[in-house]
């Protein structure tokens, strides 16, 4: 996957010396996925949300605190990415005639293993901050100088053309640079999610909060104890997701608020593939609903023990 990113990311100035890397959330021992730590009921989102306010001063809060706390969160697990073979993602690009996002804003908590004496095979996670332009899909990246420690925003812009295919450039950086593999991690994390929840079919997990959840959480919280989440699979056929993201529990209300995903269709006469584009319904009066995804080989990540 890299040898292959690594050739269509040449636009991205590669000439500085690397002063900064992107934020990352470590662990003092390995977990079999990030969607594993997230079950645990880590305070994740609170815990970025703290950090980043504390290095930044509230400076990020539009680009980076607003879509933590009000976007679908999707969990990247390493396997994936190291797994997808990049030519046939990349191929498959270009049968569409435009980069398209599931919903308008995202987070990505993409799973890596830097430490070979841990066990599991995820021991850091690094949150990459999604959303969509005219041009493209823009890919923020929250970075930190090793020399001042002060904070900066490096933002990839992810285009598709014709001719070129999927190709990468700088958009916007810091006053440092960052190194190629902080820029690699980002470029391929977005790629194969986008791929994954747009384009590919098969399963995924999702966690979607009742409100009989969201209840029984505030009252771990009141009692000091940290709040679940449960993931239920859910399948990617092409055509829609099929789990029932707003259930009223049997009656005739009006359902949460809450994005639909939005994703290629492949028509069945043509093969022509036509844009589906996400989309808010319910009545917020009823509550909001955030979703988590975990996308990973997870059939792989549970045989393994």
């Amino acid at each position: 996957m890299k040898e292959a990113l690594l050739i269509i990311m040449e636009t991205v100035n590669k000439t500085e010396i690397p002063q900064g890397s992107s934020f990352e959330i470590g662990f003092n021992r390995g977990f079999k996925s990030v969607r594993d730590v997230l079950k645990m009921g880590t305070h994740v989102k609170s815990n970025i949300i703290s950090v980043i306010n504390h290095v930044a001063s509230g400076k990020y809060n539009k680009e980076i605190i607003d879509p933590l706390l009000s976007s679908p969160i999707v969990i990247v697990e390493p396997d994936l990415v190291l797994n997808t073979k990049a030519n046939n993602l990349l191929e498959e690009f270009k049968t569409i005639d435009s980069l398209k996002l599931p919903f308008p804003k995202m987070t990505f908590f993409a799973g890596f293993k830097y430490f070979k004496e841990m066990d599991g095979n995820v021991d850091t996670m690094i949150p990459y901050f999604i959303s969509e332009s005219n041009e493209g899909v823009v890919v923020t990246i929250f970075g930190v100088s090793r020399i001042s420690r002060a904070p900066g925003l490096f933002k990839l812009l992810i285009r598709l053309d014709k001719e070129r295919g999927v190709f990468c450039t700088e958009l916007e950086k810091p006053p440092f640079s960052l190194d190629e593999l902080s820029i690699s991690q980002a470029f391929a994390t977005a790629l194969v999610a986008i791929h994954k929840m747009t384009l590919s079919e098969g399963e995924f997990y999702i966690s979607i909060p009742s409100s009989r959840s969201a209840t029984k959480n505030k009252k771990r919280l009141v009692k000091g104890k940290v709040p679940l989440i449960d993931f239920k699979i859910a399948k990617i056929t092409g055509k829609k997701t099929h789990t029932d993201p707003s259930s009223s529990h049997g009656t005739h209300a009006s359902p949460r608020q809450h994005w639909r995903r939005g994703h290629w269709r492949t028509l069945s006469a043509s093969g022509k593939k036509v844009w589906i584009a996400p989309m808010q319904v319910g009545d917020e009066a009823n509550g909001k609903i955030i979703k988590t995804y975990a996308i990973g080989n997870y059939t792989l990540l549970e045989s393994r023990t």
